[in-house]
């Protein structure tokens, strides 16, 4: 992990929040700290989503908009999927950390999940039909 950098988890929603809305509501009073610091106020702010596992199309279609809305002098965003995810993991050298993950997070003949993929549709669930309110 790089120095001035802290991993948290997010819900979904928060995260749809940040990509669509280009609003980090949990991180506004972190950015105002990182803004005033000496050291610190005259580096790019950077927001990192890590995932081990695939995320949805609509998921990496939502994240790349805003990606492109948001204004780089407020802040960037970055995704890490699961490949770049282990070469971060690699370059710690914590050779229990790597296989952790080789463990747990890679497919059964060593390869990496892709970044996303296709939402599978439920079981039993039905299309909603289109509103007749016009």
């Amino acid at each position: 992990m790089r120095a001035g950098s802290a991993p948290i988890c997010i819900k979904k929603s928060i995260f749809r929040r940040i990509c669509a809305e280009n609003n980090a509501p949990a991180t506004r009073a972190g950015s105002q700290h990182i803004r005033a610091h000496p050291d610190w106020k005259n580096l790019p702010v950077t927001f990192e989503f890590w995932t081990t596992a695939p995320i949805s199309d609509e998921m990496l279609a939502l994240f790349e908009k805003g990606k492109a809305e948001v204004r780089p002098t407020r802040y960037t965003l970055e995704l890490r999927g699961p490949a770049q995810v282990f070469r971060t993991w690699l370059e710690t050298c914590e050779d229990m950390l790597i296989r952790a993950y080789e463990k747990h997070f890679t497919l059964g003949d060593g390869s990496f999940p892709p970044l996303s993929r296709t939402r599978p549709a439920r079981p039993g669930a039905v299309e909603p039909e289109p509103d007749d309110w016009s």
